[in-house]
């Protein structure tokens, strides 16, 4: 909706002395002030997007949505949505097309919500003028064309959206997508010619195959001062911390639900769109290509460089310089050396105290040579050594902001390449990383093996529910994850501002598509498919494949429980019932410590990191022995013998379930539970307030309390059982 403006007479003055001029910056330069430059530049650099495409973009929502004031939420959605994709999505120019596609899944779920109402509520809102008198037929013409358009093929869409739509001259929607006129006028002519054909087949009049054939510009509504100022403020704000967290309050409800809606829905559709912004990056031929070659324009430090496409030109192998290759090899040498220093000095310090704080600040040794590996591969993107740097960057630089850049990169670049599955299931033995995302979103939308798309589609989902916990510990004082210990404050600063209702929302998405698209297919061990020993040589990963070993079961097997676990056993849900035995055969269930606040630990006594948090617990039980606090145990040993010993040696002081299942029994698989020790706990009525895998930072309190114990009697003091005077 639309807010009043107030004191803007002076703004285009103190943009032009404080800012500058950005009438002759491309979209992606507007994109990468906005991203790189928070604050009045920032600012500036997103309004003038605004301005640009929002006549399109209003239009678009005015011809779907009958009602103005729909119509303007759908827009401000629209640009909400932009700024919450603005640095996963690839454009060279123009970012016309991408907002178009946006605006229309935007308008027809307003769409639909407006029907809904419909049907429960009378409205007289006033209607704008239709295309052919009143009704609802003009919709659903618009409609039709609109669905026409989008079905075009990539090299025709852009430009129909460019040249009709935004009303572009032949000569700007050329340079904006990276075409020669002639080339552009060709594709319009195309473009034209198949949508009139469509159009015919859907039996529509000849003046709405002319309104789809015939350039928009003299139909271009012109955007109200009021609308710009309120949609780049609600932008600002939904690009801040408040707005990721979903606190920026001051945002319409109407505006910010269609949003996220949007995005939510977005993990197929962003990549078809990064497909057509990627087609348009790699159209410009001829003069562009001999001129970006003749000068290499310096990328800012951190940033995605413009991408060069490769003339095409067979060369024979012998001819090849050897330098850029050479250069790798010898970084790798470097990495080696640095390796071996730090473990030198590692070895020498005589405690754990000593040795955690060398760790903290020089580990990974690698971590100084990333960015000479991210400036190989951006001196040479047509060598085979630019993939191979950019590897390496991705998997061994994981803690540096650098590692995003590359797996982007190689995300953009590669989008087909089989090697970058291989790459992202490398990464599950590294600490979470946010580089592991765009590379398993390249794969499920452009891998040409349809098992490689289930397999990746599965593990973009688990990953997103382990970053999501991840985050979630962040976010808490006093906690700190154990993979938080391989990240700089920076670096995780970034992950605090992930936004964790968004991760888990596109988890269930991608659980949903696998049950629904790949079900039957069969899952591959991981460590089968990156075998040991490959040393610091990227290259040899993905060279050293033959056949990844297959495992029993399919993907629906693992999806089913995934999926219940995020519906059933997120945060602020009550917890599913455990009935079993004790080793003693004694039954009990989880619903019988109802009223107390309860710790269950999932673990196991051949788990070191379990037996390492008994102290812990031992002290947990003692000091809220008297207080309405238990802690529960489910033993994932397939025989009891263990666990006996530890109970009589005093090791353990709770009450445990124990099934000859062990990890695979039913408890276990009913909580989706792979990794040890795995802790839940729980409110006095039985929900969820903090799940997490593994310790949290280093072991115990100076009192030798777990690292969540405050959260424990913050519980106890919500249920009445606050400590006694």
């Amino acid at each position: 909706m639309v807010t009043r403006l107030a004191h803007t007479s002076w703004q285009p003055m103190d943009t032009l002395f404080n800012v500058g001029t950005l009438s002759g910056l491309t979209d992606r330069e507007l994109l990468d002030r906005f991203l790189d430059e928070p604050g009045a530049t920032g600012q500036e650099a997103f309004r003038s997007l605004v301005s640009r495409h929002g006549p399109m973009v209003l239009g678009f929502c005015r011809s779907m949505l009958k009602n103005p004031h729909e119509a303007e939420d759908a827009f401000q959605a629209t640009f909400l949505v932009l700024v919450r994709r603005a640095r996963s999505i690839w454009i060279r120019d123009s970012v016309g097309p991408w907002l178009y596609a946006v605006a229309g899944r935007v308008a027809r779920r307003a769409r639909r919500q407006s029907l809904r109402r419909q049907k429960l509520e009378v409205s007289t809102v006033p209607e704008i003028p239709s295309l052919e008198g009143s009704g609802s037929d003009w919709l659903d013409t618009y409609q039709g064309i609109h669905e026409e358009i989008t079905r075009l093929p990539t090299s025709l869409r852009g430009p129909i959206v460019l040249c009709c739509l935004e009303g572009l001259n032949y000569d700007l929607a050329a340079n904006r997508l990276g075409l020669t006129e002639p080339t552009l006028r060709g594709r319009l002519h195309r473009a034209r010619k198949r949508l009139a054909s469509r159009l015919r087949e859907r039996g529509l009049t000849e003046p709405a195959m002319m309104v789809a054939i015939e350039p928009f510009r003299v139909n271009l509504p012109t955007l109200p001062p009021a609308l710009i100022e309120s949609t780049v403020r609600f932008s600002m704000r939904w690009s801040s911390i408040q707005g990721l967290l979903g606190m920026a309050t001051d945002i319409p409800d109407s505006v910010t639900a269609l949003a996220r809606a949007v995005v939510r829905a977005m993990p197929l559709f962003a990549g078809k769109l990064t497909g057509l912004t990627g087609l348009l990056a790699t159209c410009a031929l001829g003069t562009a290509v001999l001129a970006q070659q003749g000068k290499e324009a310096a990328p800012k430090p951190g940033g995605i460089p413009p991408r060069v496409k490769p003339s095409g030109i067979a060369r024979p192998r012998e001819t090849v310089s050897q330098a850029p290759r050479r250069q790798y090899e010898l970084l790798i040498e470097e990495v080696k050396r640095a390796q071996e220093r730090y473990s030198e000095e590692y070895t020498k310090l005589k405690t754990e105290e000593e040795r955690a704080a060398y760790a903290r600040t020089n580990f990974p040794a690698e971590q100084k040579v990333v960015g000479r590996f991210l400036e190989l591969a951006r001196a040479h993107p047509q060598d085979p050594v630019a993939f191979d740097a950019l590897t390496w960057v991705a998997l061994l630089g994981f803690a540096t902001p650098e590692s995003e850049t590359a797996a982007t990169l190689l995300a953009r670049d590669y989008p087909r390449d089989k090697r970058l599955w291989i790459i992202s299931e490398d990464m599950r033995r590294m600490p979470i990383t946010m580089a592991r995302e765009p590379l398993l979103r390249a794969v499920i939308e452009h891998n040409p093996d349809r098992d490689t798309r289930g397999r990746a589609c599965l593990d973009l989902a688990q990953f997103l529910m382990e970053e999501a916990e991840f985050v979630q510990l962040l976010k808490m004082p006093g906690l700190k994850p154990w993979h938080a210990q391989f990240y700089p404050e920076e670096r995780l600063a970034r992950f605090r501002s992930l936004d964790v209702k968004l991760m888990t929302d596109d988890a269930e998405h991608l659980l949903q598509r696998v049950l629904d698209e790949f079900p039957g297919v069969v899952p591959v061990k991981w460590w089968t498919v990156t075998p040991p020993g490959v040393g610091l040589d990227s290259s040899k990963i993905y060279r050293s494949i033959k056949e990844p070993e297959r495992e029993s079961g399919t993907l629906a097997d693992r999806a089913r429980p995934a999926l219940a676990e995020v519906r059933t056993l997120g945060l602020g849900k009550t917890a599913p019932e455990i009935e079993g035995t004790d080793i003693d055969g004694h039954r009990f269930k989880l619903s019988d410590y109802r009223g107390k606040v309860v710790v269950l630990d999932f673990a196991g006594t051949w788990c070191g990191f379990c037996k390492q948090m008994y102290p812990e617990f031992r002290e947990l039980v003692k000091r809220y022995k008297d207080r309405p606090f238990t802690l529960l145990g489910v033993m994932a040993d397939e025989d009891k013998t263990p666990l006996q010993r530890e109970i009589a040696a005093g090791e353990i002081t709770w009450q445990c379930w124990w099934e000859s299942g062990g990890a695979k029994g039913r408890i276990p698989r009913d909580w989706n539970v792979h990794a040890y020790p795995r802790i839940y706990i729980l409110d006095h009525q039985g929900v969820i307030r903090l799940k997490f895998t593994g310790q949290l930072g280093d072991p115990g309190t100076p009192d030798r309390l777990p690292r969540f114990a405050p959260i424990i009697e913050s519980l106890l003091k919500e249920c009445g059982g606050a400590a006694k005077p």
